[in-house]
């Protein structure tokens, strides 16, 4: 990992090069919009950084669809030696929900399953915000 854009955007070297990876199966509040950072924008990027610091060796999962139409690699991510990642982290904490684009949905089981728990138990931005249990 050698940088951070915000709660669902990371960079990493791969083989020397420079990739933004999109965290793929999810969505964080946005931290760049246009009235100032979404609700719980701030705190998943926060959650991001803490959890895989800049420096941590990462693992990416791909899946059908290679990139996003900003050019980004789209993977679930996961530190090198973990079980749990990155993506899956992110819902169970409260800090993302699901995001699914088809054809993709290799990962979507273990996902929604994380994001359920989270909204079962109003954590992150399914207490924090408002609105955000109907969506």
């Amino acid at each position: 990992m050698t940088a951070h854009v915000d709660g669902d955007t990371v960079v990493v070297d791969i083989g020397g090069a420079t990739e933004r990876v999109r965290l793929l199966g999810i969505d964080t509040p946005e931290l760049f919009s246009d009235g100032g950072p979404e609700c719980g924008a701030i705190q998943a990027a926060e959650f991001t950084a803490r959890s895989v610091p800049v420096g941590t060796s990462v693992e990416l999962h791909r899946d059908v669809v290679p990139r996003d139409h900003y050019g980004r690699l789209l993977a679930v991510v996961t530190p090198t030696g973990l079980d749990q990642s990155l993506n899956a982290a992110l819902l169970q904490h409260g800090w993302a929900q699901r995001l699914v684009i088809p054809p993709n949905g290799k990962y979507d089981d273990a996902l929604t399953r994380a994001e359920r728990e989270a909204r079962t138990d109003r954590r992150g931005i399914w207490s924090l915000c408002v609105g955000a249990a109907e969506r």
